[in-house]
């Protein structure tokens, strides 16, 4: 009865209607349901479960009972499915998502536009059974957090044609990439490309210029050549440092763009190319640091990048391991709240 949404009583007297009926009724819940019924007209005042002794049938509430979502995290521009399991799913399902902070499945404008999504999610049908429903082949050109949304559509009612058909919540994707935007070199100068918002010292990550206005995806037009240029190797890759042991290190970030506040969602340390389970480290805020007690130093290595770190005045903190490890590659995903919290440089100590 907790999740039936509607009024199942009966207003005013019944009179000599022949036929019942109970409208508006939705449920949150997906499964089998029984009906049973209790009749007022005896002796019954149909306040105990016991009083409804007649069983009038068997219900059932089709919809999704989970989402096999795909290994995380999941790389912008970076292939992946979404599989739905659930009971008597239809044809006409689909599936949106949403990035929009604060904004619940079913607001106005919440789901992503198609120059942010590659694949057939919200247009066409997924495929397999009633019990199952996949789509293949899906790529997030933009990083952040998404909203994974549900419509049950039918052919002879809800048609998902609008955001507010998809207000039913059955999961979260998290994007990770880099923050994109402008970058500007002067003719003759030395010139430096940085990119945030993403671990890149993995040996599988690469940075590819093209010259002119050039898209990146295949058959994109134009396709520029790749760029020639004293000092690039193109595809540049992460440089890699000598590897330190530490038992115990600092974290102090440096030039936030907000001027004292800092945030992040996790701390990377590498070693080898692999990054390093640190949750089971102790983390405690440095000196003069403050944090909400729900954006503690802790989440920064907790392994969770739905977690965040806040640091009002920006002073970072520190880590003891339990076991002296060896770090040669360092990097932190930032928290994707607000860009001004991003720390512009950090330093480890």
């Amino acid at each position: 009865a907790t999740t039936l949404e509607g009024d199942l009583g009966i207003p005013g007297e019944l009179g000599g209607n022949t036929s019942l009926l109970w409208a508006n009724l939705s449920s949150k819940q997906v499964g089998y349901y029984v009906g049973c019924w209790c009749w007022s007209g005896g002796n019954s005042s149909c306040a105990t479960t016991a009083d409804f002794s007649l069983r009038l049938g068997q219900f059932l509430v089709r919809g999704p009972l989970a989402l096999q979502e795909p290994r995380m995290p999941v790389a912008a521009g970076e292939a992946f499915s979404l599989a739905l399991l659930g009971l008597g799913l239809s044809d006409f399902d689909r599936l949106v998502l949403s990035n929009l902070t604060d904004a619940e499945c079913g607001s106005s404008g919440s789901s992503v536009q198609a120059a942010e999504l590659r694949g057939a999610l919200e247009a066409t049908a997924g495929q397999g059974d009633g019990s199952t429903r996949r789509w293949p082949g899906l790529r997030l050109m933009e990083r952040g957090s998404y909203r994974i949304c549900y419509c049950p559509g039918n052919e002879n009612g809800i048609s998902c044609a609008s955001d507010a058909d998809f207000d039913v919540q059955i999961g979260s994707l998290e994007i990770s990439g880099p923050v994109v935007g402008p970058h500007r070199c002067v003719l003759g100068a030395s010139c430096t490309l940085t990119l945030y918002g993403v671990a890149l010292y993995d040996a599988t990550s690469r940075v590819l210029l093209r010259k002119g206005l050039s898209g990146c995806e295949a058959g994109s037009a134009p396709l520029g050549e790749p760029l020639v240029m004293n000092g690039l190797t193109n595809p540049q890759g992460s440089q890699v440092r000598e590897a330190q042991v530490y038992s115990k290190l600092r974290f102090r970030p440096f030039r936030p763009r907000s001027g004292r506040m800092v945030q992040l969602s996790e701390l990377l340390l590498r070693s080898n190319g692999t990054v390093l389970d640190l949750h089971e480290a102790s983390v405690t805020s440095l000196p003069g640091g403050r944090s909400p007690a729900t954006e503690p130093p802790d989440n920064a290595l907790d392994g969770e990048p739905s977690t965040k770190y806040l640091d009002f005045f920006g002073v970072g903190f520190e880590v003891a391991l339990q076991t002296p490890v060896s770090v040669d590659g360092v990097s932190y995903i930032t928290a994707n709240d607000a860009p001004r919290r991003d720390p512009v440089a950090f330093m480890l100590e």
